[in-house]
């Protein structure tokens, strides 16, 4: 036989059984067929892992050997700010990790650990986003971000303090600023006081 067609006969059979993988799982002969049937690869203990992982909705009630799936649903859990923000930080790391597993996957040119890493990148994406979300909304809640529109509000009640004290500051001022001639004092006041507010118009 040829090393060639011994290669094509080699690479024809799995590397493991699907008894091998009942086993490794700690699940029946059974369940272990019903996985290789919905797409589980046999290549390997951790390529069928792999996919286990990314699969996990089909058998939620499997604990998965890795840890990127329960980190990114920890994120969701309800907990003080700074557990969040904890939480945060270890769900960018597992997003880099799964990244750098899929550049990997890419170089490989495995299908199945590209696939497999795509689905762990995109899950740890979206639970990243979601931490964020939970952060800023419970700074809202403490009250240490408000709303945007709320914020406008407040600026905008600020702005029309300043305006309407700044409208009468120079006839307020004038006569103790020359009270031999408040309406020289006021004339110059009013000219000062116009351009200020000219220039912050302008600068909006």
């Amino acid at each position: 036989m040829s090393a060639a067609a011994a290669g094509v006969l080699l690479h024809s059979y799995p590397m493991i059984s699907v008894t091998e993988l009942a086993r490794h799982w700690g699940i029946t002969h059974q369940s272990a067929g019903a996985r290789v049937k919905q797409g589980c690869p046999l290549d390997s203990f951790e390529a069928a892992d792999l996919w286990r992982q990314a699969n996990q909705k089909r058998e939620p009630r499997k604990k998965p050997k890795l840890d990127y799936v329960a980190i990114a649903d920890k994120l969701l859990e309800p907990m003080p700010i700074e557990e969040l923000e904890k939480q945060l930080e270890a769900g960018k790391e597992n997003l880099v990790r799964c990244k750098i597993m899929l550049d990997q996957a890419f170089t490989e040119g495995s299908a199945t650990k590209v696939s497999t890493w795509m689905n762990l990148y995109h899950r740890a994406l979206e639970s990243v986003v979601k931490g964020e979300n939970l952060i800023r909304e419970a700074k809202v809640q403490a009250g240490i971000l408000i709303p945007i529109t709320q914020g406008q509000s407040m600026i905008r009640k600020v702005v029309e303090v300043i305006m309407s004290r700044l409208t009468r500051f120079p006839q307020n001022v004038a006569p103790r600023c020359n009270p031999s001639n408040p309406g020289h004092a006021m004339d110059v006041l009013q000219a000062e006081i116009t351009g200020i507010i000219e220039d912050v118009r302008r600068s909006i």
